[in-house]
């Protein structure tokens, strides 16, 4: 009658046990994934200053240049695009909204629309920031 408690004991205890080491496996599973969102959002908002950077950085209004519409960064795990459109007096721009202001003041204004999104679709990062230039 012991044996048969104690056997009965073992499997109970062996099951229990297996049960808490698959509860650790999923929970450090899901940590690592975890893990792995959090630093692609990271990535993901570094692309967002860098691009804000490269914008300050760039003449985006040279008259002896095309207007740029689209500008896509090239990178492994996201799809960097920069769409601009123009509050100006420039008609060679293909998204010129209106040319009605004091050009005494600036030339025009630039809206440029910063959008990130992964290339898997396993994440859900999607970042969108919009930034407007005064032109010069």
């Amino acid at each position: 009658m012991y044996k048969s408690f104690s056997l009965l004991l073992t499997l109970f205890l062996v099951s229990l046990f297996s049960l808490l080491a698959i509860f650790i496996v999923e929970l450090s599973n899901l940590s690592k994934d975890s893990d792995a969102k959090n630093l692609l959002y990271f990535q993901a908002l570094n692309h967002l200053r860098s691009s804000i950077n490269l914008i300050s950085q760039i003449d985006i209004y040279d008259m002896s240049k095309e207007c740029m519409d689209t500008l896509v960064v090239d990178d492994d795990f996201f799809d960097i695009k920069l769409e601009f459109s123009y509050i100006s007096k420039r008609l060679d721009c293909s998204d010129n909204l209106s040319d009605e202001f004091d050009d005494s003041i600036t030339k025009g204004i630039a809206i440029i629309d910063i959008f990130i999104t992964p290339k898997s679709d396993k994440y859900n990062i999607k970042l969108h920031k919009r930034v407007v230039k005064k032109l010069e």
